[in-house]
């Protein structure tokens, strides 16, 4: 599922006729080195068309998460320059949901303090039709995914299939079947991809703790699938 504050994967798997919400730690590296984390808030919904969704947090402070057009995802993400070395507040996170039909509801999800670090990108590099991505293994992560982004609008272009906690490579061709293109870019264009490491909380994928990401630019050669 892909939502307005950032994209996630489509691992999640939301039953229609509840509402789905989510507080859960982003953790990138800076070219520094450093360990640095955000807040990201998610929330859908199956059939219900939602007017709001706003979050108290365990410091008593409101956040407003912006909707989607068809109002069935809301999300809200720390802004890039306002990452930072402190873990977002720990304990229970309260959705406030409106309906526009001005039905309320009211859902929490727990945040723990626990972490994990971004992979690091040994290779990322294109061989006639394949894309080969690398990284070092880690034990912490209980799933990999990678992403392909235009890194002006920050569209999705391509989403690999999860990977399991042992997956150290991936590869990306046209057509697939271990994963899915939304667009096809132009050959020549540059695009974002990403190696998103998830911990999930007693291995439920409907339950982030943490979502870390390592990203590397790359330019896509889209003749050999035309």
């Amino acid at each position: 599922m892909a939502t307005v504050a950032m994209t996630l994967p489509s691992c999640l798997d939301i039953d229609k006729t509840q509402l789905y919400q989510d507080a859960y730690i982003l953790s990138k590296t800076n070219e520094s080195g450093e360990q640095l984390y955000g807040l990201v808030l998610e929330a859908a919904s199956g059939e219900k068309v939602l007017r709001s969704v706003t979050v108290t947090t365990p410091d008593d402070k409101s956040i407003t998460l912006t909707g989607s057009l068809d109002g069935k995802s809301f999300g809200y993400s720390t802004p890039a320059d306002e990452f930072s070395k402190t873990l977002p507040v720990r304990g229970t996170y309260f959705f406030n949901f409106e309906t526009v039909s001005g039905d309320k509801y009211t859902h929490d999800n727990a945040l723990l303090s626990t972490s994990i670090p971004a992979v690091e990108i040994k290779k990322a590099s294109q061989t006639s039709g394949t894309i080969t991505v690398e990284w070092n293994y880690m034990t912490e992560a209980n799933k990999h995914v990678i992403l392909l982004i235009d890194p002006n609008s920050g569209d999705l272009i391509y989403e690999h299939e999860m990977l399991d906690t042992f997956a150290t490579s991936a590869y990306i061709t046209a057509p697939t079947s271990t994963g899915y293109w939304y667009s096809m870019p132009s050959s020549g264009a540059s695009c974002k991809l990403q190696v998103n490491s998830f911990l999930f909380v007693a291995g439920d994928y409907n339950d982030v703790q943490c979502r870390a990401i390592a990203e590397q630019n790359i330019t896509i050669n889209t003749s050999y699938w035309q």
